[in-house]
């Protein structure tokens, strides 16, 4: 019994652990600048349907990729796509 719930918790951790390296290569590609998936503000306000303090009220860093570069803020596109309906006017 003791040996089952051991086997049990080990392979929870191992899926555990591919989430999280699924995670990071997810974040290392976004942090990688590309212009065709990161947009400013005003892209992300209207892919969402917000205004700018709504945006900014709404970002976390666990729901939005940004980076700030100088006085803009870029968004990471495909961490935005799914908050779209939940968003969306």
């Amino acid at each position: 019994m003791e040996d089952e719930r051991i086997i049990q918790v080990l392979e929870k951790m191992e899926a555990n652990q591919q989430v999280i390296i699924s995670l990071l290569r997810e974040h290392n590609l976004a942090l990688q600048f590309d212009p065709d998936m990161w947009k400013d503000n005003l892209v992300a306000q209207k892919i969402l349907g917000v205004s700018k303090s709504t945006l900014l009220r709404i970002r976390d860093p666990e729901e939005f990729i940004y980076e700030q570069r100088g006085k803009r803020t870029y968004y990471y596109l495909p961490s935005i796509f799914p908050k779209v309906n939940a968003y969306l006017k």
